[in-house]
């Protein structure tokens, strides 16, 4: 295996090195001969934040693209080796004229499992998906995904997701 460093060289902590890192250390086995590789591995995770905790500067509001109908659609896939922490999400309608319903999905791309884990309803132009006291932080990495379907479509013109999220790793 090429000397770690070698692909980072040229990389700055504030570059989100996070692919490559995962890229170059994915095939390291746990073994002793491995003991100062392994040091590398952790002081690097360190420098760059993927620790664990939120990374700086990472926090976003992403918005899931519009939807017009009742269709699942994908409202947000991290890319390979990131790990994000979902806070929150507002359901955002156009011209709502009565209750619909939104339905969240996690999509285990590589299992090919599709898990329903929350549906809400509302006649609101904002819907508060975390406002009934039941929500929780949940972290998100690949090779899943969230979707996300609107009820209904009949009562509103289009809609979106927006999700307030940082970044873990």
């Amino acid at each position: 295996m090429a000397d770690i460093w070698d692909n980072l060289n040229a990389t700055k902590i504030g570059d989100d090195p996070g692919t490559i890192i995962n890229t170059q250390t994915r095939n390291i086995h746990l073994e002793r001969d491995n003991k100062a590789l392994l040091s590398d591995v952790n002081l690097i995770n360190q420098a760059t934040f993927r620790d664990g905790r939120p990374i700086p500067g990472t926090q976003q509001v992403h918005e899931s693209p519009s939807v017009t109908d009742q269709t699942r659609t994908v409202a947000f896939t991290p890319e390979p080796g990131e790990v994000w922490s979902i806070m929150n999400i507002t359901c955002k309608f156009t011209n709502i004229t009565s209750t619909s319903g939104v339905y969240l999905y996690i999509n285990d791309l590589k299992n090919s499992v599709l898990q329903g884990f929350f549906y809400g309803s509302s006649s609101s132009t904002d819907f508060f998906l975390d406002d009934d006291g039941t929500w929780d932080d949940f972290t998100l990495s690949y090779p899943c995904q969230l979707q996300f379907q609107i009820g209904d479509s009949s009562n509103w013109d289009d809609a979106t997701l927006q999700i307030n999220m940082i970044r873990l790793r």
